[in-house]
Protein backbone atom coordinates (compact mmCIF):
# COMPACT_ATOMS: atom_id res chain seq x y z
CA UNK A 1 0.00 0.00 0.00
CA UNK A 2 1.77 3.42 -0.98
CA UNK A 3 -0.68 5.63 1.12
CA UNK A 4 -0.31 5.77 4.93
CA UNK A 5 1.55 3.48 7.11
CA UNK A 6 0.99 2.11 10.32
CA UNK A 7 5.14 3.02 10.87
CA UNK A 8 4.21 6.91 10.18
CA UNK A 9 0.80 6.66 12.36
CA UNK A 10 2.70 4.94 15.42
CA UNK A 11 5.65 7.75 14.65
CA UNK A 12 3.24 10.42 15.20
CA UNK A 13 1.08 8.82 18.32
CA UNK A 14 4.30 8.27 19.96
CA UNK A 15 5.62 12.07 19.72
CA UNK A 16 2.33 12.85 20.81
CA UNK A 17 2.53 10.51 24.36
CA UNK A 18 5.79 11.85 24.86
CA UNK A 19 3.75 15.55 24.77
CA UNK A 20 4.46 16.54 22.19
CA UNK A 21 1.85 19.61 20.25
CA UNK A 22 0.08 18.12 17.11
CA UNK A 23 2.28 20.13 14.73
CA UNK A 24 5.05 19.13 16.68
CA UNK A 25 4.00 15.40 15.97
CA UNK A 26 3.49 15.89 12.40
CA UNK A 27 6.41 17.53 11.90
CA UNK A 28 8.95 15.45 13.68
CA UNK A 29 7.33 12.25 12.61
CA UNK A 30 6.17 13.04 8.83
CA UNK A 31 7.97 11.54 6.13
CA UNK A 32 6.28 9.67 3.13
CA UNK A 33 2.36 10.60 2.33
CA UNK A 34 3.09 12.96 5.37
CA UNK A 35 6.52 14.36 4.00
CA UNK A 36 4.32 17.91 2.19
CA UNK A 37 2.06 18.36 5.50
CA UNK A 38 5.03 18.37 7.31
CA UNK A 39 7.13 20.59 5.44
CA UNK A 40 4.58 22.81 5.53
CA UNK A 41 3.81 22.41 9.35
CA UNK A 42 7.71 22.87 10.04
CA UNK A 43 7.96 26.03 8.05
CA UNK A 44 5.17 27.51 10.75
CA UNK A 45 1.92 26.89 9.11
CA UNK A 46 -0.51 25.98 11.46
CA UNK A 47 -2.14 22.13 11.33
CA UNK A 48 -5.70 23.66 11.72
CA UNK A 49 -4.85 25.70 8.19
CA UNK A 50 -3.29 22.87 6.69
CA UNK A 51 -5.99 20.96 7.11
CA UNK A 52 -8.79 22.66 5.64
CA UNK A 53 -6.68 22.46 2.00
CA UNK A 54 -5.63 19.03 2.75
CA UNK A 55 -5.40 16.21 -0.13
CA UNK A 56 -2.34 14.00 0.11
CA UNK A 57 -4.26 11.49 -2.07
CA UNK A 58 -4.54 9.27 0.91
CA UNK A 59 -7.92 9.21 2.77
CA UNK A 60 -6.19 7.62 6.03
CA UNK A 61 -3.79 10.71 5.62
CA UNK A 62 -6.30 13.28 5.22
CA UNK A 63 -8.13 12.04 7.87
CA UNK A 64 -5.22 12.08 10.33
CA UNK A 65 -4.16 15.63 9.57
CA UNK A 66 -7.90 16.88 9.66
CA UNK A 67 -8.31 15.27 13.15
CA UNK A 68 -4.99 16.33 14.56
CA UNK A 69 -5.95 19.61 13.10
CA UNK A 70 -8.84 20.01 14.89
CA UNK A 71 -7.05 18.74 18.27
CA UNK A 72 -4.56 21.46 18.31
CA UNK A 73 -7.71 23.74 17.68
CA UNK A 74 -8.91 22.36 20.75
CA UNK A 75 -5.77 22.41 22.00
CA UNK A 76 -5.87 18.55 23.38
CA UNK A 77 -3.07 15.81 22.41
CA UNK A 78 -4.63 13.91 19.33
CA UNK A 79 -3.84 10.61 20.52
CA UNK A 80 -7.60 9.77 20.20
CA UNK A 81 -6.99 11.01 16.45
CA UNK A 82 -4.15 8.78 15.91
CA UNK A 83 -5.92 5.90 16.89
CA UNK A 84 -8.53 6.58 14.36
CA UNK A 85 -6.59 7.00 11.52
CA UNK A 86 -4.73 3.84 12.84
CA UNK A 87 -7.80 2.01 12.94
CA UNK A 88 -9.11 3.50 9.08
CA UNK A 89 -5.94 2.62 7.99
CA UNK A 90 -6.08 -1.19 8.78
CA UNK A 91 -9.26 -0.80 7.77
CA UNK A 92 -8.74 0.40 4.23
CA UNK A 93 -5.77 -2.28 3.79
CA UNK A 94 -8.26 -5.21 5.21
CA UNK A 95 -10.65 -3.79 2.44
CA UNK A 96 -8.18 -4.01 -0.33
CA UNK A 97 -7.15 -7.37 0.54
CA UNK A 98 -10.48 -8.83 0.73
CA UNK A 99 -11.62 -7.42 -2.42
CA UNK A 100 -8.45 -8.98 -4.35
CA UNK A 101 -9.26 -12.14 -2.73
CA UNK A 102 -12.79 -11.71 -3.95
CA UNK A 103 -11.58 -10.71 -7.60
CA UNK A 104 -9.08 -13.16 -8.03
CA UNK A 105 -11.72 -15.77 -9.96
CA UNK A 106 -12.85 -13.10 -11.99
CA UNK A 107 -9.28 -11.52 -12.52
CA UNK A 108 -8.34 -14.95 -13.61
CA UNK A 109 -10.90 -15.71 -16.15
CA UNK A 110 -10.70 -12.20 -17.73
CA UNK A 111 -7.08 -13.16 -18.34
CA UNK A 112 -8.02 -16.82 -19.61
CA UNK A 113 -10.61 -15.82 -21.71
CA UNK A 114 -8.40 -13.72 -23.53
CA UNK A 115 -5.59 -15.89 -23.50
CA UNK A 116 -7.47 -18.86 -25.35
CA UNK A 117 -7.96 -17.79 -28.75
CA UNK A 118 -4.36 -17.13 -29.38
CA UNK A 119 -3.22 -20.37 -27.81
CA UNK A 120 -5.70 -21.91 -29.90
CA UNK A 121 -4.64 -20.18 -33.07
CA UNK A 122 -0.63 -20.98 -32.45
CA UNK A 123 -1.64 -25.00 -31.47
CA UNK A 124 -3.97 -24.76 -35.31
CA UNK A 125 -0.93 -23.26 -36.78
CA UNK A 126 1.75 -25.82 -35.84
CA UNK A 127 -0.89 -28.40 -36.51
CA UNK A 128 -0.87 -27.12 -40.38
CA UNK A 129 1.74 -24.19 -40.99
CA UNK A 130 0.68 -24.05 -44.15
CA UNK A 131 -2.30 -22.00 -43.06
CA UNK A 132 0.24 -19.23 -42.24
CA UNK A 133 -0.51 -18.66 -46.35
CA UNK A 134 -3.24 -17.79 -45.91
CA UNK A 135 -2.36 -14.56 -43.28
CA UNK A 136 -0.20 -13.75 -46.22
CA UNK A 137 -3.65 -12.83 -48.84
CA UNK A 138 -5.21 -9.53 -47.67
CA UNK A 139 -8.18 -10.98 -46.87
CA UNK A 140 -6.13 -12.87 -43.87
CA UNK A 141 -4.69 -10.00 -43.02
CA UNK A 142 -7.58 -7.91 -42.85
CA UNK A 143 -9.36 -11.01 -40.44
CA UNK A 144 -5.78 -11.35 -37.97
CA UNK A 145 -6.38 -7.44 -37.54
CA UNK A 146 -9.86 -7.65 -36.96
CA UNK A 147 -9.03 -10.92 -34.92
CA UNK A 148 -6.40 -9.15 -33.07
CA UNK A 149 -8.58 -6.00 -32.38
CA UNK A 150 -11.50 -8.02 -31.22
CA UNK A 151 -9.44 -9.82 -28.55
CA UNK A 152 -8.00 -7.03 -27.49
CA UNK A 153 -11.23 -4.85 -26.76
CA UNK A 154 -12.07 -7.91 -25.12
CA UNK A 155 -9.64 -7.95 -22.60
CA UNK A 156 -9.89 -4.06 -21.84
CA UNK A 157 -13.21 -4.61 -21.90
CA UNK A 158 -13.29 -7.36 -19.35
CA UNK A 159 -10.16 -5.88 -16.65
CA UNK A 160 -12.30 -2.70 -16.94
CA UNK A 161 -15.26 -4.84 -15.52
CA UNK A 162 -13.31 -6.11 -12.48
CA UNK A 163 -11.63 -2.74 -11.84
CA UNK A 164 -15.46 -1.20 -11.57
CA UNK A 165 -15.83 -4.23 -8.65
CA UNK A 166 -12.92 -3.42 -7.27
CA UNK A 167 -13.81 0.54 -7.34
CA UNK A 168 -17.13 -0.05 -6.11
CA UNK A 169 -16.08 -0.30 -2.27
CA UNK A 170 -14.52 2.94 -2.73
CA UNK A 171 -17.34 4.56 -4.30
CA UNK A 172 -19.75 3.35 -1.58
CA UNK A 173 -17.66 4.65 1.11
CA UNK A 174 -19.43 8.32 2.79
CA UNK A 175 -16.28 9.93 2.74
CA UNK A 176 -14.90 9.53 -0.19
CA UNK A 177 -15.33 12.69 -2.77
CA UNK A 178 -17.69 12.27 -5.10
CA UNK A 179 -16.86 12.56 -8.67
CA UNK A 180 -18.57 15.57 -10.38
CA UNK A 181 -21.48 15.07 -12.36
CA UNK A 182 -20.97 15.22 -16.32
CA UNK A 183 -22.69 18.03 -18.04
CA UNK A 184 -23.95 17.06 -21.85
CA UNK A 185 -23.93 20.80 -23.27
CA UNK A 186 -19.86 20.86 -22.07
CA UNK A 187 -18.87 18.28 -23.81
CA UNK A 188 -21.36 19.28 -26.72
CA UNK A 189 -19.45 22.68 -26.86
CA UNK A 190 -15.82 20.96 -26.51
CA UNK A 191 -16.52 18.58 -29.59
CA UNK A 192 -18.26 21.04 -31.90
CA UNK A 193 -14.98 22.44 -33.16
CA UNK A 194 -14.00 18.84 -33.58
CA UNK A 195 -17.00 17.82 -35.72
CA UNK A 196 -16.66 21.19 -38.08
Amino acid sequence: MSGLSSAELVGVRAALSAGASPGAALAEAGHGVLGGVARSVRLGRAVADEAQSVSTGDRGADLLVRALGVAERAGVGGSDAVGQSLRAVRDAAALERLLAVRTAQARGTALLLSAIPAVVWVLLIALDPTALAFYATPLGVGLGLLAVTLGLAGHRWSSRMVRQAQQAAARADPLCPARPPRDPRRAMIVGAPLLA
